[in-house]
């Protein structure tokens, strides 16, 4: 044991694991651990309180009882010492956290502005934290937070976080042109808008000038429906871009196909060398134009698309045309059908709910590398059990399958349980699966995948990597689900591995003042299909179980049989001995 604990990489690795107090406390054990719990409790900062604090000590500098909030200020003058004793830490530092403070009871707490000037005025280099790497800014709530970024950028950071909200046209521009001069070298830029777009023309040019100046970048992360077509024109330049991705997927009542905008990028030759993955919000008419062009990228192989617009079968069709022709080394593709819930009701009751059949998707039928695919889609599938075999038999290698599994109009699907016996020779890899099925015909004897194997049903696991399974808002009845568990339970499908649930929103879910007739049917018919489907998963638990007796009662007389056949041959020898 003392060995161990005196080889600095096993430390630490257990530094890692314990609070900073305790690692704390490890640093003034021997000389030994020191160095190794200081690396490891300084190697991120989570606030500013805690790194100004080596500098000289915060105190309350004045409280306001009324709005609840503290202002903090630097007890001592700064000093040739202070700096001293700041420096032998600030090396270490790796990844800082510019954030709000946390709170002090039930006080906000700030730093006076007086700190940032006299800091920034005393300051012996550039950039108080020579080795720093990760750097996360959080003006979501305090644009000001932006002024302390001048006091860390450096050429060493290559990751930056930026999260601001509405309104900070001159922060955020104030920011950018910092960025530009002071970390040019950035690899990783993840931009977080509060606002579902961007405010002014003003705040588009600033980043985008930044996005021009990162020759480096590798990845860039934008907040969805912030993702516009000058800043694609301008990442279409740099040499080393290798991600486009967003985060905080929309689903909100105020995306409307208004706020969208046109996807209509200026791309030159050469555009988008080295992009592998692109994600954002657009239409797919848009899509279509941006991948037509003859400087689209072409070796996409990851391809999120969020539409926020009404889209039409035909539409989904000539995308999926032209992304098979263009992305020819496309493995995970997704399209996300994210039109407005609230107000959907009226046209989804209307003539131009025309369905989604096989036709659609037999272009992606040219793509044998797909590995994820997955259709969010409002409108309904017609799809039949035959279709989706055939569909699955193109794709070899398929891992997650998900095809508008939880449609807002719950109409009768084709898909029935009978699928998943055509469909398991096909998919051997599959780990995710998502359908809208019928769940209100189901066959009253339990379907075994293979009659003609040996194994008994009970130990045949058709979907052997399976994990995540999910039926959606798929349609189901009382009287069906016990046959449903039985079929489940036959096909090798745990409790553990079914999903039940939505992605809808929660408000929309629970019902919202002023919902017409058809929209309060629909919530409830959905919250009485959820609760069947959790006596599903309850009595799949029980199916599980008996399985596990059948199977457990099994081996043991596989093994009786085999010691009697034992018992038979040697007594059969010593007969033939006899004689």
């Amino acid at each position: 044991m003392d060995r161990a604990l005196s080889m600095p990489e096993l430390l630490g690795t257990i530094f890692l694991f314990s609070d900073q107090s305790s690692q704390a406390r490890c640093a003034r054990v021997c000389r030994l651990w020191s160095p190794i719990a200081l690396e490891t409790l300084w190697k991120v900062v989570y606030s500013m309180k805690d790194l100004f604090s080596l500098i000289s000590p915060l105190y309350v500098w004045e409280e306001d009882l009324e709005s609840k909030a503290r202002t903090l200020q630097l007890r001592d003058w700064i000093r040739s010492e202070s700096w001293t004793r700041f420096n032998r830490y600030a090396s270490l530092v790796r990844t800082l956290f510019i954030s709000k403070l946390p709170m002090e009871g039930e006080f906000d707490v700030f730093l006076d502005n007086a700190v940032l000037h006299e800091i920034a005025y005393k300051r012996l280099t550039l950039s108080l934290l020579p080795n720093l790497v990760d750097l996360h800014i959080d003006a979501s709530s305090d644009t000001d937070l932006f002024n302390y970024a001048g006091l860390f950028l450096s050429q060493k950071v290559t990751r930056l976080f930026v999260s601001f909200k509405e309104n900070c046209d001159e922060q955020l521009e104030s920011l950018c042109d910092l960025v530009a001069a002071r970390a040019p070298g950035l690899t990783y830029f993840k931009l977080r808008a509060n606002s579902v777009q961007w405010q002014s023309e003003e705040e588009i040019a600033s980043v985008g000038t930044l996005l021009s100046s990162l020759r480096s970048l590798d990845t860039v992360i934008f907040s969805a429906n912030t993702m516009v077509s000058s800043f694609a024109s301008e990442l279409s330049k740099l040499p080393h871009l290798r991600t486009i991705s967003f985060e905080n997927a929309l689903k909100r009542r105020d995306v409307i196909a208004a706020s969208l905008g046109g996807f209509v990028p200026v791309l030159g030759e050469g555009a988008f060398p080295r992009l592998s993955t692109l994600e954002l919000t657009a239409s797919l008419l848009d899509l279509c134009s941006f991948f037509g062009n003859k400087f689209a990228p072409h070796n996409i192989t990851k391809l999120f698309v969020q539409t926020p617009l009404w889209e039409k079968p035909d539409n989904l069709r000539n995308f999926f045309v032209t992304v098979s022709q263009t992305c020819r080394e496309l493995a995970d593709l997704a399209v996300d059908d994210i039109y407005d819930v609230y107000n959907s009701a009226p046209i989804l009751s209307s003539d131009e709910n025309e369905p989604v059949t096989i036709y659609v998707f037999e272009p992606l039928l040219a793509l044998p590398r797909l590995t994820r695919f997955m259709l969010a889609f409002h409108r309904k599938l017609e799809m039949k059990d035959a279709d989706l075999t055939s569909l699955v038999s193109r794709w070899p290698k398929l891992e997650s399958l998900k095809l508008a599994w939880q449609p807002i109009m719950r109409e009768q699907p084709l898909l029935s349980f009978r699928v998943f016996p055509m469909i398991a020779p096909h998919c051997h890899n599959l780990r995710e699966l998502a359908l809208y099925v019928d769940g209100t015909d189901v066959p009253n004897v339990p379907m075994n995948y293979d009659s003609h194997r040996e194994t008994p049903y009970y130990q045949q696991r058709p979907f052997a990597r399976l994990h995540s399974l999910s039926f959606g808002t798929s349609p189901i009845i009382a009287d069906a689900v016990p046959n449903i568990a039985i079929s489940l339970g036959n096909l090798g499908i745990s409790d553990s591995i079914l999903n039940i649930g939505h992605s809808w929103r929660q408000p929309f879910m629970n019902g919202y003042a002023g919902a017409n007739p058809v929209t309060q049917r629909m919530v409830h018919s959905w919250h009485v299909g959820l609760a069947m489907w959790e006596e599903v998963r309850r009595m799949l638990s029980v199916v599980g179980y008996m399985k596990h007796c059948e199977s457990f009662r099994s081996r043991i007389l596989l093994a009786e049989i085999s010691e009697l056949k034992e018992k038979v041959r040697v007594l059969d020898g010593e007969k033939k001995i006899s004689f």
